[in-house]
Formats: structure tokens, C-alpha cells, sequence
């Protein structure tokens, strides 16, 4: 296997960042329909002023955030930004050659937990690489016989 970096930078990118994306689903799952509930059920109990309008109006705001969570979700599987890198696949005939291209740092990927990087068919074949045998000191030797000193 091969290592090589940088990839091609990503053509498409996420509307929001991994860690806003988390905050406003955690707001549009938990947060919005907890004051919803507790605002119709409380209010109601204490004869709060306008809780139909106000329980509306919340969960309208709660309906637009979920349509923003998803378009996002949507732009973010559309891009690169879900990979780490790609793994290019070259077919010789006498093996396939695995190429990792990593975006970014190759160092990065020892910090992180999981990565995901995408399979694609390498667009030109690599020719296989013949072995050279060698002698017992790590000379190669030729088709003849004869050793054959290492090229500078």
C-alpha cells in the first residue's frame, strides 16, 4: 500500500460545521418540544396568556429547524467533507494495487477515533513492478546471472 497527501480539495461543502449541525439537532429534538410541552401543559394548568399561539409558534420554529437539520444533512452526504480520503483501487494482472490518498495530514489520521474514506477504480492501471532477484547481499542480479551494481 502506498501513501500519498493531499487529496484534491472536497468540490462541495457542508452548509454548517459537525458541531453546529449537533447543537441545533439537539435544540430541534430535545429543547423545542420540552418548552412546547411544558409551556401548553403548565400554561394551560395556570391560565397563562396566548398558549395555543405560543405552543404554534414553537413548534413552527421547530418545523423550520428541522427543514434546515435536513437540507444540511443533505449538502453534507452530497460533499467530501464525510470522507477522510480515498482509497484508489489499480488492477494489474498480476495484483491490485491499493493507493491511499489522504485529505490532509497522513498524521491526522492517528488522532482520529473512526475514519471513512471512499473506494473508487484508479482511472489509468499501474504496470506491475517486476521483482529483481538478489543475491546474498542484497545485490540485484541480472537475467544472466551476473550482479549488477545498484544504480545511484
Amino acid at each position: 500500500m502506498s501513501v500519498s497527501s493531499p487529496a484534491p480539495a472536497p468540490s462541495k461543502k457542508p452548509l454548517m460545521s459537525n458541531k453546529m449541525y449537533t447543537i441545533l439537532k439537539h435544540v430541534a429534538m430535545i429543547g423545542l418540544p420540552l418548552v412546547a410541552a411544558f409551556y401548553g401543559v403548565v400554561g394551560k394548568t395556570n391560565n397563562w396568556p396566548d398558549v395555543d399561539q405560543v405552543m404554534s409558534s414553537v413548534a413552527s420554529a421547530n418545523m423550520v429547524l428541522g427543514v434546515l437539520l435536513g437540507y444540511s444533512s443533505a449538502t453534507y452526504n452530497a460533499s467530501e467533507s464525510k470522507y477522510a480520503g480515498i482509497i484508489e483501487v489499480a488492477e494489474t494482472d498480476a495484483k491490485k494495487i491499493y493507493t491511499l490518498i489522504v485529505n490532509g495530514e497522513v498524521e491526522q489520521l492517528a488522532g482520529m477515533a473512526e475514519a471513512t474514506f471512499k473506494v473508487k477504480p484508479s482511472a489509468t492501471p499501474t504496470p506491475p513492478i517486476p521483482a529483481t532477484p538478489a543475491d546474498a547481499n542484497g545485490t540485484a542480479i541480472s537475467e544472466h546471472g551476473a550482479s549488477v551494481p545498484p544504480s545511484s
